[in-house]
């Protein structure tokens, strides 16, 4: 219902503007603590090398999984969601 969604999305929008307040509380620290450049590395690491080894790895497997829904003509999946709510 209409109120039930209010109360989340207030929720979400206070809990997401919260977390990028700590975030740059945390990088600023992290920024002082080993400069700009130990900054950028930090995030490298532990951001940009986890996210690009998913895309190596997950990417093919779903390529492989569409290209087989389309050669065995697999049934099309029932939308769920707010996307149900749509149709």
């Amino acid at each position: 219902d209409l109120a039930a969604d209010l109360v989340y999305f207030a929720v979400h929008d206070f809990r997401m503007q919260l977390f990028f307040v700590l975030a740059g509380y945390a990088a600023a620290a992290l920024a002082s603590r080993k400069g700009v450049a130990g900054l950028v590395r930090n995030r490298a690491l532990r951001i940009a090398a986890p996210f690009l080894a998913a895309v190596v790895v997950v990417t093919p497997v779903m390529h492989a999984l569409f290209s087989y829904h389309l050669v065995t003509g697999g049934p099309r999946p029932e939308p769920v969601g707010w996307a149900a709510v749509a149709d």
